[in-house]
């Protein structure tokens, strides 16, 4: 996806999605909650004008999501969108991940990739950690670049619902622009 493209007014997710017997969520849900955190967080380190507001639009015939960003310059939505983007890939080697605390240890299935924008600095990756917790679950960020990190880092590659190629349990998840 270049830059052109982002350069749309709203970014559409097409979620082929598929319910499983010990699937606990809704992926539609996951997406919004993940995208206002996103858009709150952007909104406290000031790279995004307060005045923003996010669109959401579920087409239940094309099983999509278009999710828009208004009030804002094209700078800034192209900046959101690229973090929208960045959590809902596939886990590759992210500086943070943020995985959802449970009663036993970390659910590693919830785990998502802190956007780059956020994961340069410990204080606006735990920004975004806190924002999350606020507005959907328990997360804790785990910083991977140490020895500890790498290990929870391919725990989070092989479990994370987002990394997942199985898409008849936990559906396909695909970023397109208008």
């Amino acid at each position: 996806m270049t830059a052109l493209e982002r350069a749309t007014d709203e970014i559409i997710i097409q979620n082929e999605y598929t319910p499983a017997k010990k699937l606990f969520f809704a992926p539609n849900k996951v997406i919004k909650r993940l995208s206002r955190a996103t858009l709150k967080t952007y909104k406290q380190i000031g790279q995004v004008s307060k005045k923003a507001r996010l669109n959401f639009r579920k087409i239940k015939k094309t099983k999509t999501l278009n999710i828009g960003i208004t009030r804002c310059p094209r700078r800034e939505k192209n900046v959101f969108y690229e973090s929208i983007e960045t959590l809902l890939s596939k886990i590759e080697n992210p500086r943070y991940v943020i995985i959802k605390k449970g009663i036993f240890g970390n659910k590693f299935r919830y785990s998502f990739a802190v956007p780059d924008a956020f994961g340069r600095n410990k204080t606006t990756a735990e920004k975004f950690g806190d924002n999350a917790n606020k507005l959907f679950m328990k997360f804790s960020t785990v910083y991977t670049k140490t020895k500890d990190g790498k290990v929870i880092l391919q725990k989070c590659q092989a479990r994370s619902f987002v990394s997942k190629k199985d898409s008849n349990l936990y559906g396909r998840i695909t970023l397109k622009s208008k």
